[in-house]
């Protein structure tokens, strides 16, 4: 389960791509958080989420994830939000990095390509191009074909 929300001048997790098999507005949140919802997803299942602090409560980061959910019976890498955890297969750990990893999903979605359905080893290719800081260019066009 991933749990999204948006509390006003404090934190915000954003579903930035995935295919849940439910999703339900969270009940009895505190009344400045909006857009609380639950995503439940099925094992083996692969999601993207946005973390980012927007204001004094948190220290200052905005991060990226694609992650794939857990086996039944597995426990994954804790990641605040989600339970029982998750394998993550990207992750971001600085804005301009985080940002520009949103473009390239962007650059891939606007060609109709479903990031459920990439493989979990290209999305490590993609981790580490980023961790190197290189374009990911090619890795994009291999993915278009």
């Amino acid at each position: 389960m991933v749990s999204t929300f948006e509390k006003k001048n404090s934190l915000s997790v954003k579903l930035l791509f995935g295919n849940p098999e439910i999703t339900r507005p969270v009940e009895h949140v505190e009344h400045q958080w909006a857009n609380a919802y639950e995503h439940f997803f099925l094992p083996r299942q692969i999601f993207g989420i946005e973390l980012e602090s927007k204001g004094a409560d948190y220290q200052k980061f905005h991060y990226a994830l694609v992650l794939q959910a857990c086996d039944e019976g597995k426990e994954g890498v804790v990641v605040p939000g989600i339970t029982p955890g998750a394998k993550v297969l990207v992750k971001t750990t600085k804005n301009t990095a985080t940002k520009r990893f949103i473009k390239i999903l962007n650059k891939i979605l606007i060609k109709n390509l479903d990031l459920t359905k990439i493989e979990p080893e290209n999305f490590h290719k993609l981790n580490d191009l980023l961790l190197l800081n290189m374009a990911p260019n090619f890795f994009i066009g291999e993915l278009l074909g």
